[in-house]
């Protein structure tokens, strides 16, 4: 009946068949009969707003409940409600008020060429906590952790680390420690045991064409550890990869003439308040490095230093902690 006589099935049923929709005026006197509701007496918060507002059914007023919409606009009327009973409670005592900020003002007045005109009362800057917290000098901090630690680090890097722990003025801290990274990365990579190393005695050199074709294979196989899809592309697409890469300079200039326009200043910036600036200046933990290394994707492109993820992650504890505190 449902289906084929829909005319008298709508005519059996006391459900309208169009839902009616809420206005802001009844949202509003529903929020104002859950506000001023009493102690529901073992019945349900809707049930209870049902009988206050037969207008709408039990269902219905549980759903406009869930809506967000009606949660920001009981909210707006509780603190409607509350400041009116603020008002209400500072009006009782509005004489009291005024008898003692006059004697505030008089007593201002008296004392106003006593103080010193550069004195001023502390403010509190908006969005800065009261109990900021105190971060070491990340100069005592080297010398605590790392140096008096003993962190193993090569010889440029401890170079750079006394440089700025005695702030020597002729020296670069930073390119010193840029060296040190360098050098640790070669320190490393020279460790590696090479299998041209191992010939035994009396067997022949290996030729040209022996040791490009193991110099290849040797690629695939780094790929195919750092980059599955890089060593795909060459071997099906043909794409080389180890071509040469044009120098930094070169591509700076060719973005620059594409991504540069002029640009003037419209109007006079206005400093706000600074927001925990002091975490800036704080000292980084290998915590840090650690979280940043995992949250790093391990097919990411090189930076300018042409240094690679897997070997950056040998020196993280070491000379990369001493580098990222210069």
């Amino acid at each position: 009946m449902r289906h084929r006589h829909k005319s008298e099935y709508n005519a059996t049923i006391d459900v309208p068949m169009k839902k009616r929709r809420w206005t802001n005026d009844e949202m509003l006197i529903l929020a104002e009969l859950e506000i001023k509701l009493p102690s529901t007496k073992g019945l349900n918060i809707n049930s209870a707003l049902a009988k206050k507002f037969p207008s709408r059914s039990r269902e219905a007023i549980k759903l406009r409940r869930q809506l967000l919409e009606y949660k920001t606009m009981l909210q707006q009327v509780r603190e409607e409600r509350a400041a009116q009973h603020l008002e209400g409670s500072d009006n009782t005592d509005a004489s009291s008020d005024v008898n003692r900020d006059t004697i505030d003002s008089d007593s201002t007045d008296e004392t106003e060429d006593d103080h010193d005109p550069n004195d001023r009362p502390s403010i509190t800057l908006t969005g800065t906590p009261n109990n900021t917290t105190s971060y070491p000098n990340i100069r005592v901090y080297i010398q605590k952790y790392i140096i008096d630690g003993k962190v193993q680090v090569c010889n440029s890097m401890r170079d750079a680390l006394l440089h700025y722990i005695n702030d020597v003025f002729d020296s670069d801290t930073v390119s010193e420690s840029l060296n040190g990274i360098h050098e640790a990365l070669d320190n490393v990579q020279s460790s590696k045991p090479h299998k041209d190393e191992k010939r035994t005695i009396g067997s022949k050199p290996r030729s040209s064409k022996s040791m490009q074709k193991a110099e290849r294979y040797a690629h695939h196989q780094r790929l195919f550890k750092k980059d599955k899809s890089k060593l795909a592309s060459e071997i099906v697409d043909g794409v080389d990869n180890s071509a040469f890469k044009p120098p930094m300079s070169v591509a700076y200039e060719h973005y620059r003439k594409i991504w540069t326009i002029d640009t003037r200043d419209a109007g006079t910036y206005k400093c706000h308040a600074s927001v925990r600036s002091d975490i800036l200046l704080a000292p980084i933990t290998l915590e840090e490095i650690a979280l940043a290394i995992e949250n790093t994707n391990n097919n990411t492109a090189l930076g300018p230093d042409r240094l690679p993820l897997i070997d950056i992650k040998r020196i993280a504890k070491n000379e990369l902690w001493c580098a990222y505190n210069i």
